[in-house]
């Protein structure tokens, strides 16, 4: 019975992910939170697609790993847009503040 609650839940958490294991290895390369990728791959100056687009481009993971951080993007920008037009701690704070990183965390099942 463990064994089978134990496989339910692998199967939950892995399906929920949308990260292969090529991107986390890209990610444990390069490592960094959301908030200094969001403004690394062009912050509020892009839309939700150029946004993932850099992220493709500039680290090399799939379409869908890159879709968990625009949809992020859209928290940063829907709910930080005051507080990300300048880089820093008040940026990072809202991004936190909103849920946009755990939102990417969720999403990749990284847990930074």
């Amino acid at each position: 019975m463990m064994l089978l609650l134990f496989a339910l839940c692998f199967i939950t958490i892995t399906a929920s992910r949308h990260c292969t294991l090529t991107d986390d290895a890209i990610h444990a390369r390069i490592g960094n939170t959301f908030a200094a990728r969001f403004r690394s791959f062009g912050g509020l100056t892009v839309s939700k697609a150029a946004f993932e687009e850099h992220v493709r481009k500039d680290t090399g993971m799939t379409a869908l790993c890159a879709a968990c951080y625009g949809n992020a993007y859209i928290c940063g920008w829907d709910d930080c847009k005051s507080d990300c037009w300048n880089t820093g701690a008040e940026c990072d704070a809202c991004l936190i503040r909103y849920h946009c990183t755990q939102d990417v965390v969720a999403c990749t099942g990284w847990s930074k």
